[in-house]
């Protein structure tokens, strides 16, 4: 296995958070250096290409799955691990956040991913109504999300995830966030991955991909939602806390209307050499159905 194109965007883009003067950012170094010896040395490579060509091949025939080029890049993307911030004098936490971590393509196929149910609990009790969602969510494998969901005392409850069939590596893409599932249009991992790294991986970036109307549907009345998107709103003064806490009445689609109006404000300032236009129109249609 030799590198993508997609590796490469992706030592760009640590690169531009490394370069990004007014961002905290914080990087793996151990794993980002086996990532860049991944990428550098030739030995490197074929040493693990040919491990990971046993892996793969072992898990076509156990499985009875077929594994395609664009299916084979989530076998090679669990080293980098990258988290920036973004710090505005009118908020006390971090106006925005980002990064990324993945999962690895042996363990996409061999482990379930419970991470999130906990969470899921909560959402279920609290909001009191059945929802469609709870049997796609027993299935659902996390792929992508600025925390691994393992064993993370305060971690975030809110993934790239994909969906395992029958036949072949996983390929259907869903976000995952507080209870809720949509369904991602991207048609594999290295267009996932392009998509994440143009909105420069900040948190819940996956909202822009999600059809605006879908994410009223889903959102409008409820009120359950404990993540980042609390933090720093403005619809209450100095609320800033994880955790659910039924006392505050926030309609949850306000909330992340509101956090989508702060990522196309702040993000263009944390990194300025990359077009956030998608962003900005996504934005605009939403704001016509608020």
């Amino acid at each position: 296995m030799e590198p993508t194109e997609v590796h490469f965007q992706i030592q760009a883009f640590i690169e531009l958070v490394k370069n990004s003067a007014d961002s905290g950012v914080e990087i793996d170094k151990r794993q980002t250096n086996m990532f860049d010896r991944f990428l550098t040395e030739p030995d490197f490579q074929k040493k693990f290409g040919q491990l990971t060509r046993k892996e793969i091949d072992k898990l076509k025939v156990s499985k009875n799955v077929t594994i395609s080029q664009d299916q084979e890049i989530a076998f090679s993307l669990f080293w980098p691990r990258v988290t920036w911030s973004r710090a505005d004098k009118q908020f006390s936490q971090p106006a925005l956040t980002g990064g990324f971590v993945f999962s690895d393509g042996v363990a996409m196929l061999t482990e379930r991913t419970d991470g999130w149910k906990k969470n899921q609990d909560n959402f279920l009790e609290y909001e009191k109504e059945t929802t469609n969602d709870q049997a796609l969510l027993d299935q659902l494998l996390w792929f992508e999300s600025p925390t691994a969901p393992i064993s993370v005392e305060l971690y975030a409850p809110y993934y790239g995830c994909v969906l395992p069939n029958d036949h072949s590596f996983p390929h259907d893409f869903y976000f995952y966030d507080d209870g809720l599932m949509y369904q991602l249009p991207f048609n594999g991992y290295q267009e996932y991955i392009e998509a994440l790294l143009a909105n420069a991986a900040v948190q819940c970036w996956q909202y822009f991909y999600v059809p605006p109307q879908e994410l009223v549907r889903k959102n409008k009345g409820l009120n359950y939602m404990t993540t980042f998107l609390r933090i720093n709103t403005q619809l209450a003064e100095d609320f800033h806390i994880f955790e659910y806490n039924p006392t505050y009445t926030f309609d949850r689609l306000d909330i992340i209307h509101e956090y989508l109006q702060r990522v196309v404000r702040f993000l263009p300032l944390a990194f300025p050499t990359l077009n956030f236009d998608h962003q900005k129109a996504y934005l605009k249609e939403l704001n016509q159905l608020m």
